[in-house]
C-alpha cells in the first residue's frame, strides 16, 4: 500500500471537525459506520498517520481519529497540564460527546499508546491494541537527552527547525532514523506530512516542543506498570520487529503485565512507526483482531 493521498479516499473525504474540551481545542475526523475505534497517534504525527488503516476499516467500523494537542490541526494550550493522563481525560470526553464510548476499541501508537493505556483504565473499552509505545522503567538512549534539550536549551525551537531541514540529520539516530525502517519514506511522505510543517512555522515547532516535554512525563510513564494491571480489556500488541527505541524483548515483558494479554504480533521490516512502514500488514492484523473482538 502506498501513501499517495488517492489511496485513502474515505479518510480524505471526511471533514476535519473541531471540539473544545475543558478549554482545549481538538481537531478530529469521524469516519465510517459500525463499532467505534479510537486511534491515538504518537509524537510528532497526527491523525493522518492512520489514514490507510482507517480506509481499510471504515466500510465496517466507525473510526474516530483526533489530532492530539500540539499536533496537526490541534493547537497546544500553554499553562495546562497536558500529560498523558490529562490527555486521556480529554479524549474520553470527546468520545463520550460523540456517543462512542460503548463497545469502543482503542488503538494507540508511540506516545499515543501511553494516552491509550490511561484511557483504557478509565473507561473499560471492548479492546485495546497497542503499536510500538513507551515501556515503564525503560528510557530509549536518546529520550532523556532529547527531553532535557527541548526543555532547557535556549533557542531550541529555532535550532530544531534548522536541523530538521537536513535529510542527513533527519535520517540519523539523533533525528528520526530509528523510527522507520524505510528511510525513503522518512525523507519522502513522512517528512511531507509531519516534519516540513514544523520547519515552516516557529509556532508549530514550539507547540511540538511543548508537547514532547509533556507526553514524556517519566512519573506517568512508570506508573503504567500498575495501570496495566487495572486494564480489564483484552490487549493485543502489533510491534515493529526492528524497533531500536522500544525493543521487542522489553515489549514482551510489558505485554505480560496486562490483565488479559492476547496476541503479540511482530511485523517484519518495521520500526517504531510500524503502521507507516507496513500499513498493509498492520491493517490486516488489526482487521483480524477486530473480527475476533466482535465475534465474542
Amino acid at each position: 500500500m502506498t501513501r499517495d493521498t488517492d489511496t485513502t479516499p474515505h479518510f480524505d473525504a471526511a471533514p476535519v471537525q473541531r471540539a473544545t474540551i475543558d478549554g482545549v481545542p481538538i481537531a478530529f475526523r469521524d469516519v465510517g459506520d459500525g463499532p467505534p475505534i479510537l486511534f491515538l497517534p504518537g509524537w510528532p504525527t497526527d491523525g493522518r498517520t492512520f489514514a490507510p488503516l482507517v480506509d481499510a476499516l471504515a466500510p465496517r467500523y466507525r473510526c474516530i481519529v483526533p489530532d492530539l494537542p500540539g499536533a496537526g490541526q490541534s493547537r497546544w494550550v500553554r499553562g495546562r497540564d497536558l500529560g498523558p493522563r490529562a490527555q486521556a481525560a480529554l479524549v474520553e470526553r470527546l468520545v463520550a460527546e460523540r456517543g462512542a464510548l460503548d463497545e469502543l476499541t482503542i488503538v494507540g501508537s508511540d506516545s499515543g499508546g501511553m494516552i491509550a493505556r490511561w484511557l483504557a483504565a478509565r473507561c473499560a473499552p471492548r479492546a485495546l491494541v497497542l503499536f510500538n509505545t513507551e515501556i515503564p522503567g525503560w528510557r530509549a538512549p536518546f529520550q532523556r537527552r532529547a527531553r532535557a534539550l527541548a526543555r532547557w536549551l535556549p533557542g531550541y525551537t529555532s535550532i530544531a527547525m534548522r536541523q530538521l531541514t537536513s535529510d542527513r540529520y533527519l535520517s540519523s539516530p539523533a533525528g528520526f532514523g530509528g523510527t522507520l525502517a524505510d528511510h525513503d519514506l522518512l525523507v519522502g511522505s513522512f517528512r511531507d506530512r509531519f516534519i516540513d510543517p514544523l520547519t515552516r512555522s516557529h509556532q508549530r515547532m514550539d507547540d511540538a516542543r511543548r508537547s514532547f516535554i509533556a507526553v514524556l512525563d517519566w512519573a506517568e510513564l512508570d506508573a503504567l506498570s500498575d495501570i496495566h494491571r487495572r486494564i480489564t480489556a483484552p490487549t493485543w500488541f502489533i510491534w515493529g520487529r526492528d524497533d531500536p527505541t522500544f525493543p521487542v524483548t522489553r515489549a514482551r515483558a510489558m505485554h505480560a503485565e496486562f490483565t488479559d494479554p492476547r496476541g503479540f504480533e511482530l511485523i517484519d521490516r518495521a520500526r517504531l512507526y510500524v503502521h507507516e512502514d507496513q500499513p498493509d500488514a498492520v491493517a490486516g492484523q488489526l482487521d483480524r483482531i477486530l473480527t475476533e473482538v466482535h465475534r465474542r
